[in-house]
């Protein structure tokens, strides 16, 4: 309405170009909050534009002028909105690709929270089955020894070193067959029983 005031007041005192000019912010301002209204707010005020300067103060001989700029509005419109539509679109598809991300990243949260959750509770279940393994070993009076599966002795209860008369720490990490006279073959037979007769270090029978 500013725009259509001071054009009225320049035609009225002659001017034809300088007002016109003003047309270009309404438009944008359209153009730029209101994409879809744009084009027939340019066209209406493209043909106030015509109608004042041609039909009301009689500017005839601005007529083709008046044609450009009216080409000019409407160009100026359609490249405006095009693009803010295009902006629009695009910032839709990053927003969804943002919530799609941030759904992954939860849903991978969650997965991640239950593995640990789970592997904290198998390494309590391990650990437990060590301590009743442990305390199985060394509470129980058979001489009880347990060896992998290269042959070397990884526990030995007290049991097991007395009747030896070897100390624990002296016996893990050797092979089983340094220990016990067992075939190398025979020792793959996990667990089994042996008797053997067995000498103590002085060389009296234990």
């Amino acid at each position: 309405i500013l725009a259509i005031g001071i054009e009225v007041v320049c035609l009225s005192i002659g001017l034809t170009y300088v007002f016109q000019n003003l047309l270009y912010i309404p438009i944008l301002i359209v153009a730029g909050n209101y994409p879809n209204r744009a084009i027939p707010f340019t066209t209406a005020c493209a043909a106030v534009y015509g109608l004042l300067v041609v039909v009301v103060f009689g500017f005839y001989d601005e007529l083709a002028a008046v044609l450009v700029r009216v080409v000019f509005f409407e160009l100026i419109t359609v490249v405006v909105s095009y693009m803010l539509k295009r902006c629009g679109k695009a910032e839709v598809a990053l927003r969804s690709q943002l919530t799609n991300l941030n759904e992954l990243v939860h849903e991978q949260t969650e997965y991640i929270s239950r593995e640990l959750e789970q592997s904290h509770q198998l390494e309590m279940a391990y650990r437990n089955a060590t301590r009743y393994h442990e305390m199985v070993l060394g509470q129980t009076g058979a001489a009880i020894m347990v060896w992998n599966t290269e042959d070397y002795v990884t526990k030995v209860n007290q049991a097991a070193s007395e009747l030896l008369g070897i100390e624990s720490s002296e016996l893990v990490g050797r092979k089983i067959q340094s220990v016990l006279p067992i075939a190398e073959r025979g020792a793959r037979g996990y667990p089994f029983r042996m008797e053997t007769a067995l000498r103590a270090a002085e060389g009296r029978p234990r």
